[in-house]
C-alpha cells in the first residue's frame, strides 16, 4: 500500500508540474511560427520585386542577375523561360521590322515580350502610315492618324501638321486671324512647308496691319513700313501716310510739303486725292498771300495816299539880274506806297516866288529891288526805291516835271524838270533836288522838300 501510495503521489506531482509549465512553452512555439511566416513573406516580396525589376530592365544580364540572387526563387522557371526567349527577341529587335516581330510571336513559346512586340508592330505601322500622308494627306487623314495611333512617335509631328493644315484652310477662306491662331499652335515658321511659310508671314503682317488706320500716329506707320519694306500691305500703309499728310496741308505749306505727301502715294487714286488737297492748299496759300499783301499794303499806305507838304527852292547861284527864292505848299496824291518799288505822285504846288534883281542908274549907283508874286505849278513825280534804310525806311531817287499853270513869264518859264534823292517812311519823307527851268535864263535851282502822307 505504501508503494502504491508513493507512485500515486509521484504521478500527482508530475501532473501538477505539467499543468504549471505547459502554457509557457506553447506560447513560445506560436511566436516562433509567426516570425517564420513573416520572414517567408518578406523573402517572397523581395523575390517578386527583383523579378519585376529584371523584367522591366529586359536585358540578359538583368535576368542572370535575378537567378544569381535567387537560385531557388519563386520565378526561376519564368526567368529561365525569359532567358531562353531573349535570343529570339533580340534578333527581332535588331531587325526592327514588322515581319521580324511577327516571327518572334510565332516562334516564342513563352511570349515574354509579346506586349513589346505588339507595341513595336503598331509603332512601325504608324511610321509607315505617316510617311504616306505627311506631305499629301488631307486634314481629315491627319486627324484620323492621330486618333488611330495615340502612342505613335509621329504623333507630335502629326499634331503640328494638323494645325498647319487647319491654318491653310482658314487662310483660303480669308479668315486670317483664325489662320494665324492655328499657325501659332505649330512648332514655328521653320516647321511649315515653304509655301505655307508665306501664308504665315501674311497672317502675321495682317494682324499688325489691321490695328492701323488714318488716326494712327505717323511715327507708328513709318515704323511699320521700315519693318516690312516688302510687305503685303506696304502700299496701303504708305497711302494712309500720303493722305494724312495731304489733309494737313494748309495755306502755309510749301512745295516741299507737297512733294513729301506725293512721295508716299502708291497708286493713281491716292495721287489724285493728294493732288486735290494740294490744289486746295495752293488756293488757300494764294488767297492768304493776297490777304497778306493787302494787309501789308494797308499798313504801308494802301494803293493811294494824300500828300501835304512844302518845298523851298532857290537859284542863288544865278546871275545878279535873276536871283529868286520859291516857297511852295504841296497838295496831291500818290499812287503806290512808300515800300513799292515805283511810286507816282501828282498834285499842285501853290506858293510864292520872291525874285531879287540889281541895276545901276545913270550915276553909277546900284539898287536892290525885290517883289513877290503867286504861282502854282502842276507837278508829276516818279519815285524809285533804291534800298532799305533801317527797319522801316527807304532810300529813293525821283524825277519831277512841273507845268507852271500860274506864273510870271518874266521870272519863270512854262515848264521845269528836275530830280533828286530822299528818305521815306510810312507817313513822312524828305528830299533834296535839282530843278531846271526850261527856256529861262540862268534856270538852275536847288531845293528841299518835306511831305506828309495819310
Amino acid at each position: 500500500m505504501n508503494k502504491l501510495r508513493n507512485i500515486t503521489l509521484t504521478l500527482f506531482g508530475v501532473i501538477m508540474l505539467i499543468g504549471i509549465f505547459a502554457p509557457t512553452a506553447n506560447a513560445q512555439l506560436l511566436d516562433a511560427a509567426k516570425e517564420r511566416r513573416a520572414e517567408i513573406r518578406e523573402i517572397r516580396r523581395q523575390d517578386s520585386i527583383a523579378y519585376n525589376n529584371a523584367c522591366k530592365t529586359g536585358t540578359l544580364s538583368a535576368f542572370n542577375g535575378y537567378l544569381k540572387a535567387y537560385p531557388k526563387g519563386l520565378f526561376v522557371e519564368q526567368m529561365n523561360n525569359r532567358i531562353a526567349d531573349f535570343d529570339i527577341w533580340s534578333k527581332a529587335k535588331q531587325a526592327n521590322t514588322i515581319a521580324a516581330y511577327n516571327e518572334y510571336l510565332s516562334q516564342s513559346t513563352t511570349k515574354a515580350f509579346k506586349t513589346e512586340a505588339n507595341e513595336a508592330i503598331t509603332e512601325l505601322e504608324s511610321i509607315d502610315a505617316w510617311d504616306k500622308i505627311k506631305l499629301t494627306g488631307s486634314l481629315q487623314q491627319v486627324k484620323a492618324f492621330i486618333a488611330q495611333y495615340p502612342k505613335s512617335s509621329r504623333r507630335a509631328v502629326a499634331i503640328n501638321r494638323s494645325h498647319e493644315l487647319q491654318a491653310v484652310y482658314y487662310y483660303n477662306q480669308h479668315e486670317w486671324l483664325k489662320a494665324l491662331a492655328e499657325f501659332k499652335k505649330t512648332n514655328g515658321r521653320s516647321s511649315l512647308e515653304p509655301k505655307n511659310q508665306e501664308m504665315y508671314d501674311y497672317c502675321l503682317e495682317y494682324d499688325e496691319f489691321r490695328k492701323l488706320d488714318e488716326y494712327t500716329p505717323e511715327t507708328t506707320l513709318i515704323a511699320y513700313l521700315n519693318r516690312h519694306p516688302n510687305g503685303y500691305f506696304y502700299d496701303k500703309v504708305s497711302n494712309i501716310i500720303a493722305v494724312n499728310r495731304a489733309k494737313r496741308l494748309d495755306k502755309y505749306s510749301t512745295s516741299t510739303d507737297y512733294d513729301n505727301a506725293l512721295a508716299f502715294a502708291r497708286d493713281y487714286k491716292t495721287r489724285a486725292e493728294v493732288q486735290h488737297y494740294i490744289s486746295k492748299s495752293q488756293a488757300a496759300a494764294e488767297a492768304y498771300q493776297k490777304e497778306l499783301k493787302a494787309w501789308e499794303r494797308k499798313q504801308n499806305g494802301g494803293w493811294t495816299d494824300f500828300v501835304f507838304g512844302c518845298d523851298l527852292t532857290g537859284n542863288l547861284g544865278a546871275s545878279e539880274e535873276s536871283q529868286k527864292i520859291c516857297f511852295d505848299f504841296i497838295v496831291g496824291f500818290r499812287i503806290g506806297n512808300y515800300r513799292d518799288p515805283l511810286q507816282f505822285e501828282v498834285g499842285l504846288k501853290p506858293g510864292f516866288v520872291m525874285p531879287s534883281y540889281y541895276y545901276d542908274d545913270y550915276y553909277g549907283s546900284y539898287y536892290d529891288e525885290s517883289e513877290s508874286y503867286f504861282h502854282m505849278p502842276i507837278y508829276g513825280k516818279l519815285k524809285i526805291n533804291i534800298c532799305n534804310i533801317g527797319e522801316k525806311g527807304k532810300l529813293f531817287v525821283f524825277g519831277e516835271f512841273d507845268y507852271n499853270a500860274v506864273r510870271d513869264d518874266y521870272y519863270e518859264s512854262e515848264m521845269s524838270a528836275g530830280g533828286g534823292i530822299g528818305l521815306a517812311w510810312r507817313h513822312f519823307d524828305i528830299g533834296l533836288y535839282y530843278q531846271n527851268d526850261i527856256d529861262y535864263i540862268d534856270p538852275h535851282s536847288l531845293g528841299a522838300s518835306v511831305g506828309f502822307y495819310f
